[in-house]
């Protein structure tokens, strides 16, 4: 009896909403974007990586001059420190990830600029190219403050 009063009231709300709930429509999008917005993290994780583990190599090249180390030093900073910051995201509470893919408004992009920067990221001459993808995705999602953090030495 319970379980036809709950569809009754359903479809009444229904009806006076245009056929459609907006609390359940709403609640589905959130969700959805929040999912979009966790894979986008994945695969920029997986992006830091492979740059990372690029940069790595190339700080230990013995033909590396004092300069290029420094550059290469300080993206191997930054990428750690944003390697860092989606690992927080990926292992924090879900309602903490769900706040923080408002300020992500197209998490598909990211998610698609973050897989082009780790295929760059597989070849050495395209390094700079990666970090220059990645640098945009971090003024996109507004990790920095538009000055930039690529530094190419």
């Amino acid at each position: 009896m319970q379980i036809n009063k709950l569809e009754t009231t359903h479809t009444a709300i229904s009806k006076r909403a245009g056929g459609k709930h907006p609390i359940v429509v709403r609640g589905a999008r959130r969700n959805t974007d929040a999912m979009s917005f966790q894979r986008a993290l994945k695969a920029l994780d997986v992006a830091y990586a492979r740059v990372a583990a690029m940069l790595d190599d190339a700080l230990e090249r013995p033909h590396t001059g004092l300069s290029q180390l420094a550059a290469l030093g300080a993206n191997y900073a930054w990428i750690s420190e944003r390697r860092r910051l989606v690992k927080t995201f990926l292992e924090s509470e879900p309602a903490i990830l769900a706040y923080a893919h408002c300020d992500c408004p197209r998490p598909d992009q990211i998610r698609s600029l973050a897989e082009t920067a780790a295929e760059l990221a597989s070849d050495g001459d395209t390094l700079v190219s990666a970090l220059g993808l990645l640098n945009y995705i971090d003024l996109e999602l507004g990790w920095a403050d538009g000055e930039g953090r690529l530094a190419v030495g």
